[in-house]
């Protein structure tokens, strides 16, 4: 009767992931908005809180009727009142790094330095392409729960930005798949010259 009543359970749990639904992102916007939350609820200071994310890899952002997928976010900060950085929160792997001051950053490339004038000057979102990839960069300003520990910035302030990579859904299967038809090409060539061999009798 126990056995039974597993399986009966199983295929209640089973049943009910199958009618899960993973709900595309409607716009940049929202997509931008959801990861705003997260930092912001994210344990920590900083870019500490970018490596607790919970990232989601399988909603797809449809931009000009292309589907892209959440590659990588990274984090623009000025909170040091000087020139903006970008962190490098890939070459960070941990929290002891960051408080000990070896987490790795970088002076913004020349089209980071316009995106974020642009953002400094009262865009809130900016897109870019670069080739295949999609490069969108969220503006990043004061609210309530910032200024409790920034007490330096008023409501409204810029205090950054997040750089999001996308790639097209679906890119890496298209990568995959053509690996093996490589691999497999030669195979396949080596079969028809075997079959155009004459028979030896």
């Amino acid at each position: 009767m126990k056995v039974i009543l597993m399986l009966m359970m199983t295929g209640l749990v089973l049943g009910a992931a199958e009618k899960v639904e993973i709900k595309d992102w409607s716009s940049q916007e929202e997509m931008h908005k959801h990861y705003i939350g997260e930092f912001e609820k994210a344990q920590g200071f900083g870019v500490e809180r970018t490596l607790v994310i919970d990232y989601n890899h399988f909603k797809n952002l449809t931009v000009d009727g292309q589907a892209y997928r959440f590659s990588s976010m990274k984090l623009i900060s000025v909170t040091d009142r000087k020139k903006p950085v970008l962190w490098l929160t890939h070459g960070v792997p941990n929290r002891t790094m960051i408080k000990s001051k070896q987490a790795k950053k970088r002076s913004l490339s020349i089209e980071e330095k316009e995106s974020f004038r642009q953002l400094r000057n009262g865009k809130k979102f900016l897109t870019a392409k670069q080739g295949d990839t999609l490069v969108l960069t969220g503006v990043l300003r004061a609210e309530e729960g910032c200024i409790r520990c920034h007490d330096d910035y008023s409501k409204g302030d810029l205090m950054g930005a997040f750089k999001y990579i996308l790639t097209p859904a679906g890119l890496g299967l298209k990568k995959t798949n053509k690996k093996l038809q490589q691999k497999l090409l030669p195979q396949q060539q080596k079969q028809k010259e075997d079959k155009k061999l004459p028979g030896i009798s």
